[in-house]
C-alpha cells in the first residue's frame, strides 16, 4: 500500500499573463496505490490519483483586438493498473 501528496504551484503570476492555450494554475495531487504479489513472478498494481485544480481566470486580447475574459475550473481523476511479470 502506498500514498502520496504533491503541490505544484503555477509559474504564471496572474491572469494578464495567462492565455486559453496555457491556462496553467496551481495543482494539488492526492494519490493512493496498492500491489498484490500473486506469485513470486506475478504482481498486480492498482493506483488512483485526484488532481485538485485551482480556479483560473483568463483576461486575454489577441492581435486583432478580440478579448476573452472568463474563469475555468476543472478536476482530474486518474486510474492506473498493471500486471508485472518477472522472470
Amino acid at each position: 500500500l502506498r500514498s502520496g501528496l504533491a503541490y505544484d504551484p503555477t509559474p504564471i503570476p496572474d491572469s494578464a499573463h495567462r492565455t486559453p492555450r496555457i491556462p496553467s494554475t496551481t495543482r494539488r495531487w492526492l494519490a493512493v496505490g496498492a500491489s498484490y504479489q500473486y506469485t513470486p513472478a506475478l504482481r498486480f498494481d492498482l493506483s488512483y490519483a485526484h488532481r485538485f485544480v485551482s480556479d483560473r481566470s483568463v483576461n486575454d486580447t489577441d492581435r486583432l483586438g478580440h478579448r476573452l475574459v472568463g474563469t475555468n475550473t476543472s478536476d482530474v481523476n486518474l486510474f492506473g493498473g498493471q500486471v508485472v511479470r518477472s522472470f
